[in-house]
């Protein structure tokens, strides 16, 4: 957008304006004003929403850590895995979408979430049936 912008308020070399109209000099100034305006605070709030993010990806591995301790007893380290196993899943299914159904690759997640948990769930109780049962 600013490419649009800048040329109206910039001066020629003998001084004059690009645009003679003062109005749309004084908008297209304020437009960048208020482009600036919008990127400064989206600078300051990229970097907290990834922090939360994150965080809430780690607050969601400790509790299923202390659950699982909790329940049997046994430190389980795999839920890093089971993250991966979630998201590689996500990420096959946005491909089969993006592949076999183009049209419809905004509505993605709806598949592919569910299918990510169950793939979970599924290497979770192959996982629990034939490792931590035996412990």
């Amino acid at each position: 957008m600013y490419e649009l912008l800048r040329p109206i308020v910039v001066k020629k070399a003998d001084g004059t304006f690009n645009e003679p109209d003062e109005r749309v000099r004084n908008a297209a100034q304020e437009g960048i004003y208020t482009l600036d305006s919008i990127q400064r605070r989206s600078e300051i709030f990229d970097p907290l929403f990834a922090g939360l993010s994150l965080g809430s990806v780690l607050l969601l591995a400790v509790l299923g850590l202390a659950i699982t301790y909790g329940l049997i007893g046994v430190v389980n380290m795999a839920h890093g895995e089971f993250l991966m196993i979630g998201a590689y899943v996500t990420y096959v299914v946005q491909n089969l979408v993006q592949h076999y159904a183009p049209g419809a690759f905004n509505w993605y997640p709806l598949f592919a979430v569910p299918v990510s948990f169950v793939a979970a769930a599924l290497v979770g109780i192959v996982l629990e049936r034939l490792v931590l049962k035996h412990l």
